[in-house]
């Protein structure tokens, strides 16, 4: 049976976490497993309480024991991300799309290229939604109305609305 038992240096650092803002709710939950495992409950009895699967108790308890207070935190796979280049692509990206014209995300892509930078169409999107999550044209049909009858029409009551509100009895 796999337990957690801490120091009490330890157990205070770990108590400490559980109302840690910027942990995930995941983590928090990886605490309390550490916490109760040291309060001598059973792996079976922590997975009935938090509602996870045994395997997933079993491995944050393992994790602790190798890794101690860095396991609880969650470790992204993969590199880290170039941040450098990042910042590269959206500044060329930025002087793009101040011109004065529409483009595409193949023609970015394409534009990139000729800046010394190769990405795909997709990753050029990926770029875009990281610098304006929902930039897109409007779909309205307000630029091309006539205002005038616009303005006509909103002063004249309309012969569909029919329906007036009753009066209430007393």
């Amino acid at each position: 049976m796999i337990r957690a038992s801490l120091s009490t240096g330890t157990r205070e650092a770990v108590q400490a976490l559980r109302r840690d803002p910027s942990f995930s709710p995941a983590e928090r939950d990886r605490v309390k497993m550490i916490l109760l495992s040291d309060a001598d409950w059973s792996s079976p009895r922590i997975e009935g309480h938090l509602k996870y699967h045994a395997k997933t108790v079993r491995l944050a308890l393992e994790h602790f024991n190798q890794e101690q207070l860095p396991s609880l935190r969650h470790h992204h796979p993969g590199p880290a991300p170039d941040v450098d280049r990042r910042e590269q692509v959206t500044a060329i990206l930025d002087r793009l799309l101040e011109q004065d014209r529409t483009w595409m995300a193949a023609q970015l892509a394409e534009s990139l290229g000729e800046e010394g930078i190769h990405l795909g169409t997709r990753q050029t999107r990926k770029h875009l939604q990281r610098m304006a999550p929902r930039r897109r044209t409007s779909r309205t049909l307000c630029h091309k109305q006539d205002r005038e009858r616009v303005e006509q029409a909103r002063s004249q009551p309309s012969p569909l609305k029919r329906w007036q509100p009753r009066a209430s009895s007393s």
